[in-house]
């Protein structure tokens, strides 16, 4: 386990450890240095005035400056920095957050810069740590790992709520402009509060489309659990009226619901296939009472009529879902019954997935048979397991995986919880072997790797040595994932010379903890100095940060370690 202090207590201590991780410069001293090129009543034309008073006292609207080049608009915004500085201290709860763009800048990591500015601002003016801030940190090893620009806007949106709403949705916007022309006629006409921008957006729903998106969103307002892309599909395609479902009413390409409602929604989950509000101020707009009285009143969602819709969806789903629980308690009489109702065999019935997913898991071979037989697919992804064939494989069911296999099941499959077959086989130490072996005889590929972790890695950091060899005997990559790093923190010198003599890359970054030189200094000072005394590892590689062994030694390692990377001459 990497050494960090404990994240629930100490709030200063927090504080300061998460600013020095973001290593932002304060934008302050910009800020001051363009105060002091002022002169005295500069500017005072545009803070006195009705424009910069409307837009203070405006929520959510926006305020453009524009000029050409050394006409003082960088003054004029430290000016507006100041002024806005007493505004938000007199308002508990609001925060400011500015950033200086300057010319002379060329590093490459400006966005980076800018992100990490904006959410050490917000850590600095809190008296706690924000959660998403303080879960970035911990979900990064606490300092130990850098977040890319993706994480980091994530969380900023997250945190700021809908702060950076509108100006997301008007970038959305002008992405679609094709010309100048039209780009410089977008920004004139850009609308100047959320309300407007979803209105617009609704607006430029295509009319025959206007149906299918406010049944999605009445869904995705209301729902308890966020559907998938598929089961919208399949709502979409139940008659509201005659409470039936009709295949040509179906959507085709799932991608169409995301085309349909626009901005308005976004995809989600560990496959993209879960379909969200895009934020929570959609639903606010679209259930309050300012849009029963504006032109887009038909999209206007009342909540008890919305519950009514939800409920004749789910009815029509009943079968689909007793279907389900009667695969689980392995009844094929109510199975048979279900399908007679109509029940869809591959739809998602629970939390596990299909009705076959579910037999599966319970071990129940006859409840699998009569299942197969009656044509459920076996390559369906569905549920958190990932589909029939993983939930077999993790649970040790290797009759029904062999059965599973015979009958076609893909054991390359992409999804789910393991994300593939062989990742749900090095799970457990209960039939791993076995198990491995019969998804290797099938074909299954050991090389695929879902972010940092691949097969080979995961038997290794659970110690299963002999499935370790099997999957190397069928050339399981060992630079795939940090397998040396696992091994390297297991402190098994066995299998890292095995790993080093089929190719390894001892200065290779891979995972949280960097190269293996870096995990090993976690790891212990016998396995650190087997590294560098037999193999060279290089003490001195940096990270991106500019940190090398030593830094990690300095902050979680002993003592012991720290003075063995010192005598070896690395530089403090």
């Amino acid at each position: 386990m990497v050494p960090t202090f404990n994240l629930l207590s100490n709030t200063e201590q927090q504080r300061r450890a998460i600013i020095d991780w973001f290593g932002a410069q304060s934008p302050s001293s910009a800020r001051n240095d363009a105060q002091r090129l002022r002169s005295a009543h500069t500017g005072e034309w545009f803070l006195k005035g009705d424009v910069f008073s409307y837009w203070k006292s405006s929520p959510r609207s926006i305020l453009w400056l524009n000029g050409i080049p050394g006409c003082g608009k960088t003054v004029l915004c430290s000016s507006i920095i100041e002024e806005v500085t007493d505004l938000c201290r007199l308002k508990q709860g609001t925060w400011l957050l500015y950033f200086f763009f300057e010319f002379t800048t060329r590093d490459k990591r400006i966005v980076s810069i800018f992100l990490r500015s904006l959410l050490s601002q917000i850590v600095i003016q809190n008296k706690e740590v924000i959660g998403p801030i303080l879960s970035l940190y911990a979900e990064h090893h606490g300092g130990f790992q850098q977040p890319s620009d993706t994480t980091l806007l994530s969380t900023l949106r997250e945190t700021a709520g809908d702060m950076f709403r509108l100006a997301t949705l008007h970038l959305q916007g002008l992405q679609k402009c094709r010309t100048r022309k039209a780009l410089q006629t977008a920004l004139y006409e850009l609308p100047t509060t959320l309300d407007e921008t979803y209105a617009r957006i609704l607006s430029s729903i295509e009319p025959e489309y206007s149906d299918d998106a406010f049944r999605i969103l009445n869904w995705l307002c209301i729902a308890f659990h966020p559907p998938t892309l598929e089961g919208l599909t399949e709502a979409l395609a139940v008659d509201l009226d005659a409470l039936k479902y009709e295949p040509m009413q179906k959507v085709q390409d799932p991608e169409d619901i995301l085309a349909m409602c626009g901005s308005l929604v976004t995809r989600s989950g560990e496959t993209g296939n879960v379909l969200r509000l895009s934020h929570f101020s959609v639903k606010e707009y679209l259930t309050s009472t300012r849009i029963s009285a504006s032109e887009q009143s038909c999209y206007h969602i009342a909540i008890p009529k919305a519950d009514i819709s939800l409920a004749k969806n789910c009815l029509d789903n009943v079968p689909n879902i007793l279907l389900y629980y009667s695969a689980l308690i392995g009844s094929t009489e109510l199975m048979e019954k279900m399908l007679q109702l109509g029940a869809n065999l591959d739809a998602e019935g629970g939390v596990y997935g299909t009705a076959l997913t579910a037999a599966t898991y319970k071990g129940d071979r006859r409840s699998v048979e009569f299942l197969l037989e009656k044509g459920a697919s076996l390559n369906i992804i569905s549920g958190y397991i990932g589909g029939p064939l993983k939930a077999a494989v993790a649970y040790g069911q290797i009759d029904l995986a062999k059965l599973l296999i015979a009958r076609g099941a893909n054991v390359n499959s992409l999804g789910g919880r393991f994300y593939t077959a062989l990742g749900a086989a090095t799970t457990s130490q209960e039939k791993s072997l076995d198990m491995v072996k019969c998804l290797l005889e099938a074909g299954a590929n050991p090389t695929l790797t879902h972010y940092y972790s691949s097969p080979l890695c995961v038997a290794v950091f659970r110690g299963f040595d002999h499935v370790t060899d099997l999957l190397l005997e069928h050339d399981a990559d060992v630079n795939e994932g940090p397998c040396l790093q696992n091994a390297v923190l297991k402190g098994d010198i066995d299998v890292i010379e095995l790993f080093l003599a089929r190719g390894a890359r001892i200065n290779r970054r891979d995972g949280p903890l960097g190269t293996p030189i870096q995990a090993a200094v976690v790891g212990g000072l016998s396995t650190l100095s087997f590294l560098i005394d037999k193999y060279h590892a290089d003490c001195n590689w940096k990270d991106d940060e500019g940190r090398t062994a030593l830094h990690v030694a300095a902050m979680g390692g002993s003592v012991a370690t720290v003075r063995y990377l010192l005598d070896l001459g690395m530089n403090v």
